[in-house]
């Protein structure tokens, strides 16, 4: 039996030496990350965690005013600073913390304003899983906020990321198809939908996703190709090789 995530599904249907290089023989590649280039990732994250501490409240009976809200988000993305320190500072890393406290503010104002009349019911609020998939593979990840929603049961997925990242064969796909599985598998009901809700640029766009059977049916049939995978070849692809952590390592090269 094998454990699987989103990223190692991606990861072997983009490459199957990836995949080994990666999960199997476990070769690390040290990146040099400019701090600059963390804070979308941080941004997201603090915006999660905001909605997800608004959620937690309204499984206390409890909805958060705005203006709570609002602080809770400033707290988690600036720390030690307060939004008059971000924007009176001109050096060129403070001005980039700015223009995501700017977006992010716009962004809990509309969280709030959808949906604090009607939050829905809490049905799993950062849920960890590992449940088995087929009789050879267990899948492990975990889901952000399940919701009864007007008697519809979704998953919301909250990210700076576009609708793209979500369709089939980039991470995001893997991830929603294993999560809906899990949920039916720990609750014993079916998702209606995947509710992909994109704050990037500020926005609030709101795109939903069936996960039908079809789905679920293709994704077992991978995660079962990668438990009976021995050759595992490299994919001559231009846009995977071009930008592969392990080209080093590659016998294409």
């Amino acid at each position: 039996m094998i454990q699987l995530n989103a990223e190692q599904i991606r990861d072997f249907r983009g490459c199957r030496y990836l995949y080994k290089a990666k999960h199997i023989d476990k070769i690390v590649q040290k990146h040099y990350v400019n701090e600059r280039d963390l804070l979308p990732s941080q941004f997201e994250d603090a915006i999660k965690k905001t909605i997800k501490y608004f959620y937690f409240e309204a499984m206390n009976k409890n909805i958060v005013s705005y203006k709570d809200l609002q602080k809770k988000f400033e707290r988690l993305w600036l720390k030690e600073k307060t939004v008059k320190d971000i924007i009176s500072d001109e050096n060129t890393p403070q001005k980039n913390v700015h223009h995501f406290t700017t977006e992010g503010i716009k962004v809990v104002y509309d969280f709030y304003k959808v949906n604090h009349k009607n939050p829905g019911e809490v049905l799993l609020l950062s849920e960890d899983y590992s449940v088995p998939i087929t009789k050879n593979v267990i899948i492990n990840g975990n889901i952000d906020i399940a919701l009864n929603k007007n008697g519809k049961i979704i998953l919301p997925i909250y990210t700076t990321k576009g609708k793209a990242y979500f369709s089939e064969g980039n991470e995001g796909y893997y991830k929603i198809v294993l999560d809906a599985i899990a949920f039916k598998y720990k609750t014993d009901l079916d998702i209606n939908n995947v509710s992909i809700i994109s704050f990037k640029g500020g926005g609030y766009k709101q795109d939903d996703i069936v996960i039908d059977k079809l789905k679920v049916r293709q994704l077992k049939e991978v995660v079962e190709e990668i438990y009976e995978c021995k050759r595992f070849l490299p994919n001559h692809d231009y846009y995977w090789c071009k930008n592969c952590s392990m080209d080093k390592y590659c016998s294409t090269w």
